[in-house]
């Protein structure tokens, strides 16, 4: 259930779910919270320089988080 509160910018939604495509290593987002779905239904972040979904610091973290887990995003190593 998304929620928020009255003295603060954010609103947070919960049941976000990301995976890194086991192919090329698009990492995909999504969530199942009934208050965001119809919004916010997936998206994807790459960190390659030629796509429009290039973004080099939030793959990054997103990558981090599902090595850390034990899970694999192809085509990229941490420098």
């Amino acid at each position: 259930m998304a929620t928020t509160k009255a003295d603060v910018q954010y609103v947070q939604i919960e049941r976000v779910q990301f995976w890194a495509d086991k192919d090329i290593g698009d990492i995909h987002i999504t969530t199942d919270d009934p208050d965001a779905k119809e919004v916010f239904k997936y998206t994807t972040i790459s960190n390659k320089e030629t796509s429009k979904r290039f973004h080099p610091t939030f793959y990054r973290q997103l990558a981090l988080l599902l090595m850390r887990y034990g899970k694999t995003v192809p085509g990229w190593a941490e420098e």
